[in-house]
């Protein structure tokens, strides 16, 4: 990590893709609510998607990390979870908007957006850690 940390302060720190990550996360989402909506005619719960709501978030982590650039180890985690909170909260707020004729009461909605934030937040965090971790040491020139 000492050699990254090095690279990583000759470049100049990027953050303007946290937000095509969020909107990307968000997107995906979205179009799942959709076709589970669509189906069953209710929202999914976490146990229907799973996989799904631990797999997005962590990779969305991991793309907010990797391409922070020359960002240090504190506003990449930051970045990761900032990243995971709003986007759980506009993804709670989605179904209100989007999907208005489904029969989703208000209470549904609020609880939907604080689980969502919750596990978003939690997943884009360890996402962006395990990705510190995992990346292979740069080769010194």
């Amino acid at each position: 990590m000492s050699e990254r940390a090095k690279m990583r302060a000759l470049m100049n720190p990027r953050y303007w893709h946290i937000v095509l990550c969020g909107i990307s996360v968000l997107g995906i989402l979205t179009f799942m609510d959709y076709y589970f909506i669509k189906d069953t005619g209710e929202l999914p719960e976490l146990k229907d998607i799973w996989l799904i709501a631990l797999l997005v978030p962590i990779l969305c982590g991991a793309f907010v990390t990797i391409y922070a650039k020359g960002a240090p180890l504190s506003k990449r985690v930051i970045g990761a979870a900032l990243c995971g909170s709003l986007t759980g909260l506009l993804h709670g707020a989605i179904p209100a908007v989007i999907f208005s004729g489904a029969l989703i009461g208000f209470g549904e909605i609020a609880v939907n957006a604080i689980w969502w934030t919750f596990i978003l937040t939690i997943f884009s965090t360890i996402g962006s850690i395990l990705t510190e971790l995992i990346l292979p040491e740069p080769e010194c020139r």
